[in-house]
């Protein structure tokens, strides 16, 4: 038993005091505890999305680039025939060019 003196009385420190001490320090560890486990989850889901949206762009980009070459195909198409054509025959030429020779 521990006594010290505050000068408007005396207070006693016994087996209690210490036992509500640990308690409360074994609650502020195991909120703390419970605190990282939620932000390491948080950080798992952030990550699991982030993986997927990236590879998400990476589809996106890919199908960005076809299509960027296909219109290059059509423009080129359009710029041989000229604008004194007409659309069927301008439809004619972009379905050759669709459709590989076999």
């Amino acid at each position: 038993m521990k006594s010290t003196s505050t000068g408007t009385g005396r207070i006693v420190y016994d087996q209690a005091y210490y036992v509500g001490l640990l308690r409360r320090k074994i609650s502020d560890v195991n909120n703390e505890s419970v605190k990282l486990r939620t932000e390491m989850d948080q950080q798992s889901r952030d990550n699991t999305q982030y993986v997927q949206l990236e590879k998400r762009y990476e589809s996106l980009v890919k199908s960005k680039e076809t299509l960027e070459g296909q219109l290059a195909d059509y423009n080129l198409a359009l710029d041989k025939v000229g604008p004194w054509r007409s659309s069927w025959h301008v439809f004619s030429i972009i379905l050759a060019i669709a459709v590989p020779s076999m």
